[in-house]
């Protein structure tokens, strides 16, 4: 069994059938494996870590792929522990019920640091790596986007953390993520990959696992 947990790319949002043609099945195909996929619309890198954390701990896979997401989304929670994921631009359409658009305004324009929360993410990869080593759980990483100039020049304080990824279980580290891969196909109005595009990333991953010997 495959396990996959991510945001909406791995989801397969904007798909007409996402259980056939999302990424994650796509290489359950290729390795005649059953998909979990745990991917959802709108996750934060907290509760990708979480989830998969969560999953883990109740059985082992034959491969885990972790898609990690844009760091500036975070996660909250109301006061009977149920949790939301939101951003700065789309806050309207992750939280529950009635958005408060101006009070998540306010949170991002006031609490928000990029600095803090790429440091946590970073915490969140070295964790999950070093966690999945000791279960010796087979699994890959892969990330939304590509670390950009902008950000290797301006978070150099995290080059200590970096520094200690394990590359060699990371697709594509640092340069290239699911934006980069999908490249120029089609994508839908919210600016998903469509066929085409989880094609291309199904194969960068399946290509990927094949050489480091998780599949034969």
């Amino acid at each position: 069994m495959i396990l996959t947990v991510g945001d909406s790319f791995t989801y397969g949002e904007e798909l007409s059938n996402r259980t056939i043609s999302a990424w994650p099945y796509l290489i359950g195909q290729q390795l005649n494996k059953t998909v979990t996929n745990l991917g959802k619309s709108g996750a934060s890198n907290t509760y990708i870590f979480r989830t998969t954390i969560e999953a883990i701990a109740r059985q082992a896979y034959d491969l885990v792929v972790v898609q990690w997401t844009d760091p500036s989304r975070i996660e909250i929670s109301d006061s009977t522990g149920n949790a939301y994921n939101i951003t700065a631009n789309v806050g309207q359409k992750l939280m529950p019920g009635p958005c408060r658009v101006d009070w998540v305004k306010e949170l991002y324009a006031n609490y928000y640091s990029d600095a803090y929360n790429y440091k946590m993410w970073s915490c969140y990869v070295l964790a999950l790596q070093d966690l999945f080593k000791f279960r010796k759980q087979p699994y890959v990483m892969i990330n939304l986007a590509g670390l950009k100039e902008y950000y290797t020049e301006n978070f150099k304080h995290l080059a200590h953390i970096w520094n200690h990824v394990d590359s060699d279980y990371f697709v594509g580290w640092p340069t290239d993520g699911i934006l980069d891969i999908q490249g120029d196909c089609p994508r839908g109005s919210g600016g998903h990959p469509l066929e085409l595009g989880h094609e291309r990333i199904a194969t960068r991953i399946y290509e990927y696992i094949r050489d480091i010997g998780w599949v034969s």
